[in-house]
Parts: structure tokens; C-alpha cells; sequence
């Protein structure tokens, strides 16, 4: 109980004034993705409004690179991305953002902790990490910056966050 209070005061006292976003705020991304070596530095919110251009680049990035393929993503999952990585301050590196429905049946086969019906498969969930903060630190920040769930992976030193049911934690 004390461990989970410290870490949700930790997490409000990085993040809250990053998520605050101001209408005239500008929010951008620096993101490196793990499976393809790609690279996207890109401002998609600008004085009060989505910039479509940035969100579809945004799209692309998060595709399921096995089948080629993406969707939509959820923009509040970028709105989390964007506030934990101090406004672009710090490099994500992206492990796995959309994946079809086909791709995540795969991966369940081959890993027993892959959910049936993944937030992935609809656009509103990333496994990522943050090379100059440790999981700890993101965790904490995951929740000043109001994501759904919010998994640690020690084994693979990544992060889970979604944009579902808040409070959920493994």
C-alpha cells in the first residue's frame, strides 16, 4: 500500500505539469522502432489542434511490421507517449504498438502472457522503454500521466501502457 502511494506521488509530481498541456502547447514525439531501425522525430499537436499529417506519419511508425499493416491509433496513447517522455525530450524505443489480430493469435501460441483480446489489436496499447530511465521511473510517470494499464517487464526491461481501464498493474 505505502509502495503503490509512493509511486502514484512520484508519478503525479513528474508528470502532471507535462500533461497539463496548455491550448497553444506544441507536443512531439522522438521515437526509435526496435524491429524496423526506423527513426521519427515529429510534432503532431500545435497551437491547440492535431496536425492529420503527423498522426497518419504517427500511424505508420506504430504498424504491425510483420503484417505491414496499421490503423488508427488511439491519440491519447500519444498524449501519454508524448508526457512520459518529457515532451520529446527522450528517445522511446518501441517494441510493439498495433498488431493484428492475426499477428497477437501468433504471439499468444508461442507466449502464454499475451492477451486474447489485447488492447493492441485496437490501436491503444505500446510496449516500449526509455533507455535513460529506469522502468521504476516510467511506471511512476505512466501514472502522473493518467495511462489505462501499466505493465512492468523486468525480463525484457520494457514497459506496457494502454489507454483501458485505469488502475490496472502487473
Amino acid at each position: 500500500m505505502y509502495r503503490r502511494f509512493i509511486t502514484l506521488f512520484i508519478g503525479i509530481l513528474f508528470c502532471l505539469p507535462l500533461f497539463a498541456h496548455e491550448p497553444s502547447d506544441t507536443r512531439t514525439l522522438r521515437l526509435y522502432n526496435d524491429a524496423t531501425k526506423e527513426t521519427l522525430t515529429i510534432t503532431y499537436y500545435e497551437k491547440g489542434n492535431y496536425i492529420e499529417s503527423s498522426l497518419n506519419k504517427l500511424d505508420y511508425f506504430m504498424r504491425d511490421w510483420r503484417a505491414d499493416k496499421y490503423i488508427e491509433m488511439d491519440r491519447k496513447l500519444y498524449n501519454i507517449i508524448e508526457c512520459i517522455s518529457h515532451s520529446g525530450g527522450h528517445i522511446v524505443y518501441v517494441l510493439n504498438a498495433y498488431r493484428t489480430p492475426e499477428t497477437n493469435e501468433k504471439l499468444r501460441e508461442a507466449q502464454p502472457n499475451v492477451a486474447k483480446n489485447s488492447l493492441h489489436t485496437k490501436g491503444r496499447a505500446i510496449d516500449f522503454r526509455i533507455r535513460s530511465h529506469s522502468l521504476d521511473r516510467i511506471v511512476a510517470k505512466a501514472v502522473g500521466c493518467h495511462a489505462g494499464g501499466i505493465g512492468k517487464y523486468k525480463n525484457g526491461s520494457f514497459i506496457h501502457i494502454d489507454t483501458g481501464r485505469k488502475g490496472r498493474r502487473w
